[in-house]
């Protein structure tokens, strides 16, 4: 063969194809490549010169196709802007097939969407539209996920970015008691706290059901601004001796919500202070707390009985001795007292005995809640009193104790030693902190920690004991309240 020719340039031989001699009964393979540099159809003669017989000149006829597969969208972001909460939003994608071929597109979807179909199949040049659907969450959040639209034929991936932020405004206003004597009026203050990252607005006055409650000078709409709190004022005038309670409902916006609270008015006609004075005492003490009721106001003129109520306090320093079995709540002691209305010598009407304890703390307050008449409605303002106690130790950190901790060796590792170990121990007080090893004869031969300031929790450390020689030993940890020791061999 002499010479290999095509007659378009797109078609070329991978080798030389001049001079190339082919045995008898054999086959000349040749290699050559199509290249096109973009979407199109060629035809193409190869013209063969040989010394073959008769036909020397033989000529050959290819076809060759150059095709594109892709897929891609007319978007790569889709901001869902501010969404509230649990709130649908509905959008639609244009899924385009730029390639020369029918193909196949995969959409996978992250949690939280919903999509009207995953697969969709697309003509070539063509384009088909999804609807994409979005449920926001009903908590607080900036979202960022990415949409992918893969290709089946070369499995290209494409990716929308989706985007947006949920917002939960969050209004928080407490029910709200008032109480007046019947003819008078009294006025409160009721806060509107906005506890969001951004404005509220109240659209409009709430509806108030009964005109013995009013709002003094309304200014609505009415902005709180993010993290503050605005007030309104409250005015009770009872008509009569019937209690009464009504919702009251705050609109706002954004997202359309709304708070709504229990407004409760109480008529009366007598009042009285109930309070408890601040003591010192030092530990061990065994004392009396006297609770008062002065300024009595009317209440003879009611069918008042008595008085309940709740006393708190620190149940780590404080010993109820006639109510042993009084329960605790988040570190509370709670005594329920009945007590009749008429106070004794010096307006006390209870005295509660007590002892004092080392505890969590070197005071605590004496707080007077739930508390209410019997039989009648008085208006009972309260003060709380206080406990300090006078004799803790303040050298190194004040000398407490937590009731509910400990302190402990957790572990000595290896034991026994030939030198190197471990020391866990675990500190639930504050104060200074010896740890140190003692020999058998309770002399101290090695210290670790000595009047150190411990950090409450969980420590490990690594020592060297490789100087002391073989035997029995004692390690000891000793915090302000409490020693602990656990023994320790060491062999050579």
């Amino acid at each position: 063969i002499s010479s290999m020719n095509f007659s378009n340039n797109k078609f070329k031989f991978l080798s030389s194809t001049s001079n190339i001699e082919v045995p008898p009964n054999e086959t000349l393979v040749k290699q050559f490549k199509y290249s096109a540099f973009s979407v199109s159809k060629d035809t193409c003669d190869l013209v063969i010169i040989s010394n073959a017989e008769p036909d020397s000149i033989l000529t050959l006829q290819f076809i060759a196709t150059k095709d594109s597969a892709n897929i891609t969208s007319d978007i790569s972001e889709i901001d869902f802007g501010e969404l509230c909460p649990n709130q649908p939003k509905d959008t639609v994608i244009t899924v385009l097939n730029t390639g020369s071929l029918k193909n196949m597109a995969f959409l996978n979807i992250p949690n939280d969407f919903s999509i009207s179909n995953t697969n969709i199949d697309i003509e070539a040049n063509g384009s088909k539209t999804i609807n994409l659907s979005f449920l926001a969450r009903s908590q607080e959040n900036v979202f960022s996920e990415n949409l992918t639209i893969i290709d089946s034929i070369c499995g290209r991936v494409y990716t929308i970015k989706l985007k947006g932020r949920i917002r939960n405004p969050l209004l928080e206003v407490n029910d709200l008691v008032l109480g007046s004597t019947v003819g008078s009026f009294t006025e409160s203050q009721l806060e509107l706290k906005n506890i969001s990252d951004y404005n509220l607005t109240i659209i409009q006055e709430p509806f108030i059901s009964d005109n013995q409650f009013s709002i003094v000078n309304p200014q609505f709409p009415l902005t709180v601004p993010a993290k503050e709190s605005r007030f309104i004022t409250i005015k009770y005038e009872p008509k009569d001796s019937i209690e009464i309670s009504i919702t009251l409902t705050f609109d706002y916006e954004p997202c359309n919500l709304s708070r709504t609270i229990n407004l409760s008015g109480s008529p009366v006609a007598a009042s009285v202070d109930l309070l408890i004075d601040t003591l010192k005492a030092k530990t061990g003490d065994i004392i009396e707390i006297p609770i008062f009721l002065k300024n009595q106001k009317n209440i003879e003129l009611t069918s008042t009985t008595g008085y309940t109520f709740d006393l708190k306090f620190n149940y780590s320093i404080l010993d109820p001795l006639d109510y042993p079995f009084a329960p605790i709540s988040d570190g509370k002691r709670i005594i329920t007292l009945d007590l009749p209305k008429n106070p004794g010598f010096d307006d006390i009407i209870a005295k509660i005995r007590c002892r004092v304890c080392l505890g969590n703390s070197d005071e605590t307050e004496l707080e007077i809640t739930n508390y209410k008449s019997k039989g009648g409605v008085v208006a009972i303002r309260k003060q709380d009193g206080k406990l300090l106690i006078t004799d803790i130790c303040n050298e190194g950190g004040k000398r407490l104790i937590n009731p509910d901790g400990r302190a402990e060796i957790n572990y000595i590792t290896p034991n026994p030693t030939t030198g190197f170990l471990e020391i866990n121990f675990s500190t639930y007080e504050k104060g200074f902190c010896d740890l140190f090893l003692v020999n058998n004869l309770g002399n101290e031969v090695l210290k670790f920690y000595f009047n150190e300031n411990a950090i409450i929790g969980d420590k490990s450390m690594i020592a060297d004991v490789s100087n002391l020689s073989s035997g029995m030993y004692f390690l000891i940890l000793k915090t302000p309240t409490i020693v602990k020791s656990k023994v320790l061999m060491i062999i050579k």
